[in-house]
């Protein structure tokens, strides 16, 4: 967990402390060709920009979310809302849920409901301009997919790091997690991955 924490800080540092110029238009034609027939989201402010080593982006900046797009491809979505990414959680969960079922360990009720709220969210909120829709088949397919790498990995109830977590999430009480997922989906945005927790 403390990895990922390290690798989205390092993310957003390299995409916006090396960032040179930014404007509101594309920089040249070849820029405004590139970008001419990608899609914006309705509420996504743009701005163009190149960073010191020379990659050139556009900015979308939407509710609670900013998504860097590079020309060429690749992007980085971050949730600005300030509860953390959406996707983030989702993963998150779905490693407790995986090794609680897979271990055979008491899984509260308010953990399957923190999860449904949750794919409810990612669900309603994805945005095709970004990324792919994604449904609740697609999540149900990811979460079984996780199980079935679980049944088959050897010695996984005595291995996984997922014990600590699951552990902690069993021992939180119920009001506070209710809490928690309520402050996480409070502002409907597109759900990312970073930052993650």
């Amino acid at each position: 967990m403390k990895s990922a924490v390290i690798f989205s800080v390092f993310m957003l540092a390299a995409c916006f402390a090396g960032t040179v110029r930014a404007s509101q238009e594309p920089p040249d034609a070849e820029a405004a060709a590139y970008w001419r027939d990608k899609p914006v989201p309705e509420n996504a402010e743009v701005t163009y920009g190149t960073e010191a080593n020379g990659k050139r982006y556009r900015l979308l900046t939407m509710p609670g979310v900013t998504v860097t797009q590079y020309e060429g491809g690749g992007s980085l979505a971050v949730d600005t809302d300030g509860n953390g990414g959406v996707m983030c959680v989702w993963e998150i969960l779905s490693i407790v849920k995986t090794y609680l079922d897979a271990c055979k360990k008491y899984s509260p009720p308010y953990l399957d409901e923190a999860m449904k709220r949750v794919e409810d969210f990612i669900v309603e909120n994805s945005d095709t301009v970004i990324s792919e829709k994604i449904t609740k088949t697609m999540l149900e397919k990811k979460l079984l997919q996780k199980k079935m790498d679980a049944l088959e990995q050897e010695n996984f109830c005595e291995t996984s790091g997922a014990e600590v977590l699951a552990r902690g999430m069993v021992q939180t009480p119920e009001d506070k997690m209710r809490g928690e997922i309520d402050k996480l989906l409070f502002v409907p945005r597109i759900p990312v991955m970073n930052p993650c927790l």
